[in-house]
């Protein structure tokens, strides 16, 4: 008999019982769950019985209600921190922290009472998820900790209109912006100045710059277009600092961008001088102050808005030519012929003078691409239906024109040409068309 009780005796020793009453031993954790009023609750996991025994103790002591929000005990010569997270709306109601060596250290635990909760570490970062739903992606453990505390503090309910927004948390000033639910993180800084650069809200980038809208009750108002970045910014944070006032923005406009002269406009420290006309739209130089610009606008204007960018000299079988090509509000620009010397010299002084006091009624003004006609690769020269010559690119086939303009309009001859400097030669394909090219 003496050996069938020792055995009972040890049976009984190795029993859960009461030392594993409400506690589960589950992936290698020490599980409390109770069922009340036919409900299973979850108070958490931790990492040795001992701890799961001094909390399942803790709670029966005070009825199964959690008498703490965040709580540290000792046990075997470590500090252990414990927390109510039954607010957060997660399946367990207590979350273990962790261990320190001193309090201090545990209290330092404390300050961050959620933990990991609502957090999955990845290779590079971590996510916020709840409920199988993610809310965005971290490399920086911080960033993910107040992105979350945010999240929580909107109740998991996220801005759905896709712009940036500021928000600040745990004394960072962050810039976010929400799509599909998802957060992401522009910028973060201890001063707001420095999110402020990069804050796009308000601010869409159009063609000529950078347009301020807003929209209120699903009207939109606009606060006019700057032509850089740094200058919407400005304007967009004076208009906040102002409550969007319209009679304070107007007054800061016309302070910011007095009304410059017509076809003068300051865009990024420079002013440029731009014309539009028939559509079309010309630029004619940056300058440095607001008097060069005017001095060109009215040399532009005394010279038929002329200027002299184009302005060259081409020799003809000996005769030099000053020409330029110009713009006159058609989508085709013209050729204009102004003088012509046997000699280079007097061509070149002639083309000087024209650039310092302007140009004369042109002798001559020509279709830039006239006589020339394009069927796939091949730049045909014609008049009257009648091929004078082919070639295989618009630059050969401009000074091929130019060549048989000069001669009369007769179907070229076997040869070598001389243009501005340079020698063409033109042979007959087996069908008798010349063909014109570089030697």
């Amino acid at each position: 008999m003496e050996p069938n009780k020792r055995r009972h005796g040890s049976r009984k020793n190795t029993t859960p019982g009461e030392t594993m009453k409400y506690i589960h031993h589950k992936y290698g954790k020490y599980v409390i769950e109770k069922q009340i009023q036919g409900k299973y609750h979850n108070y958490g996991a931790y990492p040795s019985l001992p701890i799961a025994q001094y909390m399942r103790d803790l709670l029966q002591k005070h009825e199964w209600s959690i008498p703490f929000t965040t709580t540290i005990f000792q046990i075997d010569n470590s500090f252990h921190v414990i927390s109510n997270i039954s607010n957060y709306d997660t399946k367990a109601q207590i979350k273990y922290l962790g261990n320190a060596k001193t309090r201090t250290d545990a209290e330092k635990l404390a300050e961050n009472p959620l933990g990991e909760t609502f957090l999955s570490k990845r290779e590079k970062g971590y996510v916020i998820n709840r409920k199988q739903e993610t809310y965005g992606y971290f490399t920086d453990h911080q960033i993910a900790y107040d992105i979350r505390e945010y999240i929580i503090q909107c109740e998991w309910r996220l801005p759905t209109h896709n712009k940036q927004y500021q928000i600040y948390i745990n004394s960072t000033y962050y810039l976010l912006r929400v799509q599909n639910n998802n957060v992401k993180v522009i910028d973060h800084a201890e001063n707001i100045e420095d999110i402020q650069k990069k804050d796009m809200s308000n601010i869409y980038r159009v063609d000529e710059g950078y347009a301020i809208h807003r929209e209120i009750n699903k009207k939109r108002e606009s606060f006019r277009t700057y032509p850089t970045l740094k200058e919407a910014i400005s304007m967009r944070d004076y208009l906040r600092q102002h409550n969007w006032n319209t009679r304070a923005f107007q007054k800061e406009y016309d302070k910011r961008y007095p009304q410059l002269p017509e076809y003068i406009y300051h865009e990024n420290g420079k002013y440029v001088v731009r014309r539009h006309w028939k559509g079309l739209t010309k630029s004619y130089g940056k300058y440095n102050t607001l008097n060069e610009a005017e001095s060109k606008v009215n040399y532009l204007k005394t010279h038929n808005w002329d200027s002299n960018n184009n302005l060259s000299i081409v020799n003809y079988d000996g005769i030099f030519r000053v020409y330029k090509n110009i713009t006159t509000g058609y989508v085709t620009p013209f050729r204009a012929y102004y003088y012509e010397s046997t000699s280079k010299e007097d061509a070149i002084e002639q083309l000087e003078q024209y650039k310092k006091e302007g140009f004369p009624k042109a002798t001559l003004i020509t279709n830039k691409y006239r006589y020339i006609h394009h069927n796939r690769s091949i730049y045909y020269i014609m008049s009257k239906k009648k091929k004078l010559c082919y070639t295989y690119s618009l630059h050969v086939a401009l000074i091929a024109r130019d060549v048989c303009e000069w001669l009369g309009m007769f179907p070229l001859q076997e040869g070598v040409y001389e243009y501005d400097g340079k020698e063409y030669v033109v042979y007959l394909n087996p069908y008798g068309t010349p063909i014109f090219q570089e030697k």
